[in-house]
Formats: structure tokens, sequence, C-alpha cells
């Protein structure tokens, strides 16, 4: 498909499934190579969005971690509320932890700003952040981002866990707004 229907907008083919493979081989080899292999890395994935970008990428890593899910939601249809509400970090065990955060897409950054602010309290021992896709011209917090697979301008994307509403998330390529 090239062109498909979201809610009430069209969508064509930007990126498929071979390069977003591509990109997430790559991501796990830096990450990799980062790494100390002594050091325990743990996941920590972004849900709803990120778990086609997570389950791909801890497929390909080559070294066990543990994997946690926590939720973030900020958007409502094609904008971010502002308004971040988290569920699931009550729950893990960070202090001292080596952690990595799996993310779909950076866009404004505030979702991001607002978890690293929640992990931080809880003294990790260091903290990282992969993320497939990056909108440097969207971002309103200042988040250094560690690891990503491509920089993107401002269109509007779904599929790959992407979505619009929630809608749009199982497609296996990427499509843009048109």
């Amino acid at each position: 498909m090239s062109i498909i229907r979201v809610g009430e907008f069209q969508f064509k083919k930007f990126i498929d499934k071979e390069k977003i493979a591509e990109l997430i081989l790559k991501m796990a080899k830096e990450v990799d190579a980062f790494y100390n292999e002594k050091d325990e890395l743990e996941f920590i994935v972004i849900l709803d969005g990120s778990y086609h970008f997570a389950s791909d990428f801890t497929r390909v890593f080559p070294r066990d971690a543990k994997v946690y899910f926590i939720k973030a939601k900020s958007y409502v249809g094609l904008k971010s509320s502002g308004d971040v509400k988290i569920q699931g970090l009550e729950e893990i065990e960070i202090k001292g932890k080596h952690l990595l955060i799996l993310e779909d897409i950076v866009e404004t950054g505030n979702t991001l700003f607002s978890i690293i602010e929640a992990i931080n309290i809880k003294a990790p021992a260091s903290l990282r952040l992969a993320s497939l896709f990056v909108k440097p011209s969207e971002m309103k917090k200042s988040i250094h981002i560690d690891f990503y697979g491509l920089q993107i301008g401002s269109e509007f994307i779904v599929g790959y866990g992407l979505d619009y509403n929630g809608y749009g998330r199982t497609f296996p390529d990427v499509y843009v707004k048109i």
C-alpha cells in the first residue's frame, strides 16, 4: 500500500519496513558498543507507540537485558496536549541501574522530559535515550538523545507503532500525512 487512510486523513508511504529494520540494527550495534559488557543494562519501553520498535530492537540486541514497560500519554489528535500522564514507573527498581529508554519518536520532548525527571529522582547509575525517530524542529525541551535512527521534519507520521488517535499503529511501514 502506498496510500492509506487513517481517520479523516490520507497518508503516503514514507519509510518502508526494510529501512526501519536497518535503522534498528544500526542502533542496537551502537548501544552495544557504548555499554561495557559488565554493565547490566535494563530497558524502559514507553507504551503505546514504542512496542514495535522495542520488540524489534530487543530481538537484534546481542545481549540479554531486563525489559520494563511504562505508559505515557500526551497526545490528542495531531497535537501534544502538554499534560503528560505516566503509569508503571513506580513498580520499577531504578536505583543504581543502567537504564536505556526506548522511544518511538521524540517530537516536542515534553513527554520524555517528564519521564526523565521522574526516573532521575530514583537515582539510576545511568540513564540514556534511544529513539527511532527524532523531530529536531519540533523540540521544545532540551533533551539529549544518545541513540537515534533517523531525524525527520515536522511531518505527521503513522505506522510501526505511531498512531493518530489510536489508529495506524499496526502498519509495518511508516506513512506521512498528505
